[in-house]
């Protein structure tokens, strides 16, 4: 009597946990289609994408050997590093249920071919991109094995690709309950270790050695009867360099497996039923509860480090971008700065190339032979040709010193206000009857020493402003030429800052918008972190309720007029194991 009441009490303890369980997954977990009920299998398989590990995918689902075949050939062909979630058809055809929920359905594999062809040349194009897994459900007229009857309908099984991402890991991986890790044997430094970042601390996998007899070593053994069992091929592994303290499948999908050993056959069939049972084989749902909770805390810790890391990429953006803020304003100033030295520059030039030394005009009434007699004296035209001669250097003198101060604003240090020679060669005046007495008693005399002193001073003044202009020249040349070199430096400048202005501007809007996808991304993350935490704090309400309930119905049948001492005794105990299994469940020891 005692048994059965204590067996009646544990199966109403599985049930009431079995219904807090499904209650929770079906409302609480994270709205994004990954798990629908918790009495569905989800297996990872991780690895490099080569045939034979779809074809131990769909072996795994299945499909007989030449079935596999067949599909692996359509479906490994991947890429383009995007995943795939295998599942059976409600009905005979081939369906692809794409993340925004459209569908395609083929009706053979030939049209799931194509169908993958186009898919794959959109990927190629960019014309579609997918960060989340692409479901394939296989038609029902593959499943040839009768292993999986009854839980065909529950299993799910996802194709890690061989580089996936790490969103793709850090939200997919916590979900499955299993995940097997395809493996070359006998080396497991690679994907293995690859693996192990993403699983979660408790969880639960397997390590399938996909190519266990082919590697020379294997055969050699086998050949030389040192591998004659299935025990000693799993011996064999163990003894050369494969540790770990997970369950090890050295499997092998191979064509050339019967050369190799007339039982690999068997080997691999016994290998396979055995990694089958284990990884579809049905636990207590206080396990599941656990494994459940587990998971989700692995998945909780998953989004807080991508919180950080999200954050910290955040940070960084609006570091980069206020930088880059500064950065531009800096080179828009100094364009701007230099614009106005390229336009003093050429101002300079304008300037430089309109200095000029104005030419000294010469008057004389005696030259022109104009003075009345009394003024026809040779003193009187000495003394004209001497005041016209000093009004004559002293004013190139002035032209000298004027357009020295303008040279200097211009070149600066390169000119010098010292820098013109004051000291032109000039003719001397040698008057043709300039001799005896003072006074011209001919007018003849007088007008052609007149004209020798016109063309005395005509021919100075030639000279004097040939001398200062030749120098003007001179030094407007260099200073030209100085100023040109200037300008194509402060033009090369000016054109390099507004380049950088244009490339600072252009990575501004690259940051701006790099920013607005990291605060989606960032909001999004925090959306399911706090998520995630309600989930779990909401499981352990929904236990807490349904344990309360549980203790009610107990204490009822312990407070009944009927119940003997002995149910009494027996749902006393009970109860405080129930207590028990409350306080590892929920992890707390207060309840």
């Amino acid at each position: 009597m005692i048994a059965d009441l204590l067996t009646r009490l544990e199966t109403e303890k599985d049930r009431w946990i079995e219904f807090a369980l499904n209650q929770y997954v079906m409302s609480l977990l994270p709205p994004n289609g990954k798990t629908n009920t918790v009495d569905q299998i989800l297996i990872g398989v991780f690895g490099p994408e080569r045939f034979d590990k779809t074809s131990f995918i769909l072996r795994l689902l299945g499909t007989g050997d030449r079935e596999s075949d067949c599909l692996a050939q359509v479906l490994t062909a991947n890429e383009f590093n995007f995943s795939f979630i295998y599942k059976w058809s409600a009905d005979d055809c081939f369906h692809l249920v794409y993340p925004d929920q459209t569908r395609a359905a083929c009706k053979n594999v030939k049209e799931l071919e194509t169908e993958l062809q186009a898919l794959r040349k959109q990927i190629e194009f960019w014309l579609v991109t997918y960060d989340q897994p692409i479901i394939v459900e296989l038609s029902r007229k593959y499943l040839s094995s009768r292993l999986l009857t009854d839980k065909r309908e529950k299993l799910s099984i996802m194709n890690f690709p061989g580089e996936p991402d790490a969103r793709l890991l850090s939200e997919y991986m916590p979900l499955c309950s299993t995940c097997l890790v395809a493996e070359s044997a006998p080396e497991l430094d690679g994907q293995l270790s690859e693996a192990g970042h993403w699983l979660p601390d408790t969880g639960d996998y397997y390590i399938v050695l996909t190519q266990s007899l082919q590697t020379d070593p294997v055969q050699k053994a086998v050949g030389s009867g040192e591998i004659t069992s299935l025990e000693e091929l799993r011996e064999f592994y163990l003894r050369n360099g494969v540790e770990s303290v997970h369950p090890i499948f050295p499997l092998d999908f191979g064509r050339n497996v019967v050369t190799v050993s007339p039982n690999a056959p068997v080997w691999m069939d016994a290998l396979f039923l055995e990694l089958l049972e284990e990884v579809t084989g049905t636990k207590s749902p206080e396990t599941r509860m656990l494994e459940v909770k587990s998971r989700m805390r692995g998945f909780v810790r998953t989004k807080d480090l991508q919180l950080e890391t999200l954050e910290k990429k955040l940070q960084e953006l609006q570091e980069n971008l206020i930088a880059c803020e500064q950065s531009c304003r800096q080179s828009e100033d100094d364009a701007a700065q230099l614009f106005g030295q390229v336009e003093l520059c050429e101002a300079e030039l304008t300037s430089l190339k309109e200095i000029e030394i104005e030419k000294f005009v010469a008057s004389s009434n005696e030259a022109k032979g104009l003075a009345p007699f009394k003024e026809r004296k040779i003193s009187r035209l000495k003394e004209s040709f001497k005041q016209q001669e000093t009004s004559m250097l002293d004013f190139y003198e002035e032209q000298a010193a004027r357009v020295s101060i303008l040279l200097k604003e211009i070149l600066q240090d390169e000119f010098s206000l010292r820098a013109f020679d004051t000291n032109p060669p000039i003719g001397r005046l040698a008057l043709k009857h300039g001799k005896g007495l003072d006074q011209y008693l001919n007018q003849g005399n007088f007008e052609e020493d007149a004209s020798i002193v016109r063309e005395t001073l005509e021919r100075n003044n030639e000279t004097i402003f040939s001398y200062y202009t030749r120098q003007l020249d001179d030094y407007k040349e260099k200073g030209e030429k100085r100023l040109q070199e200037q300008l194509k430096v402060k033009e090369e400048k000016y054109e390099e800052a507004v380049k950088r202005g244009r490339e600072t501007q252009e990575q501004q809007e690259q940051y701006k918008h790099k920013i607005l996808e990291a605060e989606e991304q960032l909001a999004e993350a925090r959306s399911v972190y706090h998520h995630c935490l309600e989930s779990i704090h909401n499981l352990d309400d929904l236990l807490k309720e349904e344990f309360a309930k549980a203790a009610a119905s107990l204490q009822e049948m312990m407070l009944a007029e009927n119940a003997s001492d002995i149910e009494r005794w027996a749902c006393h105990n009970y109860s405080q194991r129930m207590l028990k299994q409350a306080e590892r469940m929920m992890k707390n020891d207060y309840f």
